[in-house]
């Protein structure tokens, strides 16, 4: 299996574990009435993009997407 480039770019790792840390942030308070979820978002597209550019495959972008399509998709408590 090659290499992912996610593993080897902290950028694009900074970037998910925001993301990831923002969304799940705000399912867990709902405090923000959805502004962290848009910046997850916001975070999770930036972390594509700098992921791309670095040279990852579009296999690994859709990979890392879909984390938080289906977080983000998940059934309302």
């Amino acid at each position: 299996m090659v290499e992912w480039v996610v593993f080897q770019s902290p950028v694009a790792l900074l970037l998910y574990g925001a993301a990831l840390g923002c969304s799940l942030f705000e399912r867990a308070t709902k405090s923000t009435k959805g502004i962290l979820t848009l910046i997850s978002a916001v975070l999770a597209v930036a972390a594509t993009g700098v992921l791309i550019l670095l040279g990852g495959s579009l296999w690994e972008a859709a990979t890392m997407l879909l984390v938080f399509l289906l977080l983000h998709m998940g059934v309302n408590q």
